[in-house]
């Protein structure tokens, strides 16, 4: 029995050789993964499709969302068939049709979004956001794992406004601060190179800073160090009172350049 040509369109699909492309109306295009096939560099093999009709007249893919969307959901299910096939599970267990319909429809093109389609939590987000975005998105910005962890949450903004104009990072193990078990990253910017200790858990928090003046003479080092950390309703206002344990004294901000000799000459205060 011969291979439908749906089943052959929809297996290429799967494989990522074929995507519907929205600037020509949802007409399938050849990717990159196609080129090796097509020079005969390597061969694919096809599988016999076992789909049955669906008797009835349930609603059909050109019924279930819009004419422009329609190309786009049935990558979709070509692309969750395929990881289905490959995992040896029922398609569900991939994505519902609600969450691939929604997809087809707001159409995420990054991790962030792609997090906010309902039926897309944390584990499926690791396991198979980055194959569907693909067939959303086409190419797909890589991600750092811990990046990756972070999608949909606000905390994804500060980890973003941190990296920002860093160079290089590091993954220098883990550390004890207080008592707690950390993980030690060090980061590389312009300026300046900073560490922090974050927290294991369930509930990460930064558990120690250091920031180093790289323009300054003598690249003096400022830390912080958190104790108690407190989130939520843990948290009281009449708590965040400061109380000076040392023999520091106020500076107001105008008089920052003139009273602390470390600051470059060119240092300025903002309005």
């Amino acid at each position: 029995m011969l291979l439908s040509v749906a089943a052959i369109f929809r297996q290429m699909m799967g494989h990522d050789l074929l995507r519907p492309d929205r600037d020509r109306h949802g007409a399938l295009r050849m990717t990159e993964h196609a080129r090796p096939i097509l020079r005969g560099e390597t061969t694919i093999e096809l599988r016999r499709d076992t789909i049955q009709a669906a008797k009835g007249t349930g609603p059909k893919v050109r019924m279930l969302v819009s004419e422009e969307d329609a190309p786009l959901l049935s990558a979709l299910k070509a692309k969750r068939r395929y990881l289905a096939d490959q995992a040896n599970a029922p398609a569900y267990i991939i994505f519902n049709d609600r969450s691939l319909i929604e997809m087809a429809e707001r159409r995420p093109m990054t991790l962030d979004e792609m997090a906010n389609i309902g039926g897309v939590g944390t584990k499926k987000l690791e396991s198979y956001g980055r194959d569907f975005l693909e067939v959303i998105a086409g190419a797909v910005e890589d991600v750092h794992p811990m990046r990756r962890k972070l999608a949909g949450r606000n905390e994804g903004a500060v980890y973003d406004r941190l990296m920002e104009g860093v160079t290089n990072v590091k993954d220098l193990g883990s550390g004890v601060i207080g008592g707690v078990e950390c993980d030690f990253l060090a980061f590389q910017a312009g300026e300046i190179d900073w560490q922090i200790w974050i927290a294991h858990g369930d509930r990460p928090y930064p558990c120690k800073y250091i920031v180093t003046s790289k323009d300054i003479a003598g690249g003096p080092q400022y830390s912080i160090q958190f104790n108690n950390w407190m989130t939520g309703s843990d948290a009281e206002t009449g708590e965040f009172v400061f109380e000076n344990a040392t023999s520091a004294t106020q500076i107001e901000a105008a008089d920052l350049a003139s009273k602390m000799s470390e600051l470059p000459g060119h240092f300025k205060t903002g309005e």
